[in-house]
């Protein structure tokens, strides 16, 4: 029985042991820089930063009397020999939110000159070795800084915060997400984001690769973040949108993405391939282009048409391209993202409907029936159609018609009509199914991209949609 206690006391004792030296302490003029392994119990369970959900971040609300924010962080119950004390890298000031590098090497305490006291929450990720320092006094809001051309280039410091309060993103019901409306003006879209506001020591959210932003048609940008203690921008070297941007940043991801309204777009797009002699996309190129672009409809701006007489006794291959500034300037638009020839069919009736995508994609269509190309790019679908039939582009296509998801694998037609009829094709203008019911099962269908072409007595219709 003795042994039996004994053991069980000796284990209670282990398992306080390793949990307390699992923890992070906080030792400075708090607690007149007691090392953890003079503090009392309780002492350790008022200054330990602990991992509650195994997820390495480790974290503790404490109240900080003024003047008293002056401290660094002990790694288990050990003295001040230990290698295991994390130090800042440079002094830092705190401003709502600071996020700080810390280093085994000695430098810095980690302090605020001028603070006045109050409740703070501390978050130290052990596999980053970073610092989260919250003050719960100022904002229970988390605040991302806009740092880069819209702000001037100006140092994330306290000194200049007031310039950055229109610059600002909140996580306001603290879930990871920060989001904020921001007017960029035209050629400035070169900015990053900075956690905190700390000079040197600040730690800013980057691309993930430094890469350039590219919007599609509907002002949509999404991309993934990293963390960095140097700037990198994101950039956009054409931004000439007036429209405010729509900002959306999940830490939880790291991911971001930046919304507008709708770019300014441009009058044509330019047909290049083949029945051009694949002249380059350059400008000047553009009197021989001129007759070779598609131009925005007036009544619906997303929309381009255009009609052109071809050699039909070779190869139809050709894509789009919404500028003459060179094979990788502007924005380049095909069948699909990579630069390669896809082969295509047009149906019964000599149309071919599809998809459009940003890419070098070409399509290709081995004999095309007559020396006339018609060609409708509708950007609200993100679908062409190219026809021999100058009537089949010039179909008014209503909204009485409308498709719907109605379960796994099945579509409904609703239209005020009885009689309907539909057609599906693939991607590559194949004809997979045809039908007159207002009901349709896509079982049997393999993943994919189809279109579906929809017609009743006095109405027409063109849709994408996917099957998973």
């Amino acid at each position: 029985m003795i042994k039996i206690l004994f053991n069980f006391f000796a284990f209670c004792v282990f398992v306080g042991l390793s949990a307390s030296a699992d923890a992070y302490y906080i030792v400075g003029d708090i607690n007149n820089y007691n090392a953890p392994t003079n503090m009392s119990e309780s002492e350790r369970g008022k200054y330990a930063l602990t991992d509650d959900d195994g997820d390495e971040i480790y974290s503790l609300i404490i109240n900080i009397p003024k003047n008293k924010f002056s401290f660094v962080l002990f790694k288990g119950i050990v003295d001040w020999n230990s290698r295991d004390i994390y130090w800042a890298t440079v002094p830092i000031e705190m401003v709502d939110e600071t996020e700080i590098l810390l280093t085994k090497t000695v430098s810095q305490n980690i302090s605020y000159s001028n603070w006045e006291g109050g409740e703070v929450q501390l978050e130290f990720d052990s596999k980053t070795e970073r610092l989260k320092i919250r003050s719960l006094e100022i904002d229970n809001a988390e605040i991302l800084y806009l740092v880069g051309a819209p702000t001037g280039y100006i140092e994330p410091t306290i000194e200049n915060k007031e310039l950055f309060k229109e610059y600002a993103f909140a996580d306001i019901d603290g879930d990871g997400i920060y989001k904020g409306s921001i007017s960029i003006p035209s050629d400035a879209f070169e900015f990053c984001f900075a956690k905190g506001l700390n000079g040197d020591s600040t730690t800013y959210v980057v691309p993930n690769n430094s890469e350039v932003v590219k919007f599609d048609f509907y002002g949509i940008y999404e991309g993934a973040t990293n963390y960095t203690q140097s700037l990198q921008y994101w950039t956009y070297n054409d931004w000439q949108s007036t429209e405010d941007i729509e900002v959306v940043y999940d830490s939880n991801l790291n991911t971001i993405s930046f919304t507008c309204g709708a770019l300014e777009q441009t009058k044509y797009l330019y047909l290049i391939g083949t029945p051009s002699g694949w002249i380059g996309p350059d400008s000047g190129n553009e009197p021989y282009l001129r007759k070779w672009r598609l131009k925005n409809s007036e009544d619906n701006e997303n929309v381009y048409k255009g009609e052109f007489e071809i050699d039909n006794s070779q190869q139809l291959v050709f894509r789009f391209y919404d500028a003459l500034t060179g094979w990788d300037g502007g924005r380049s638009y095909g069948c699909e993202v990579d630069d390669n020839v896809f082969h295509y069919n047009i149906d019964e009736n000599g149309i071919y409907q599809g998809v459009i995508k940003k890419g070098k994609g070409s399509w290709a269509f081995a004999q095309w029936p007559t020396n006339k190309l018609y060609i409708e790019v509708d950007f609200s679908n993100m679908t062409v159609l190219f026809s021999c039939n100058e009537a089949s582009v010039n179909v008014v296509i209503e909204d009485d018609i409308n498709i719907c998801v109605v379960g796994e694998n099945m579509l409904s037609i609703e239209t005020t009509n009885e009689n309907v009829c539909y057609e599906i094709y693939n991607m590559q203008g194949l004809l997979v199914g045809k039908g007159a019911d207002k009901i349709i099962n896509l079982e049997g269908f393999c993943q994919g991209v189809y279109l579906i072409k929809i017609e009743d007595a006095e109405n027409y219709k063109v849709k994408r949609f996917i099957v998973r």
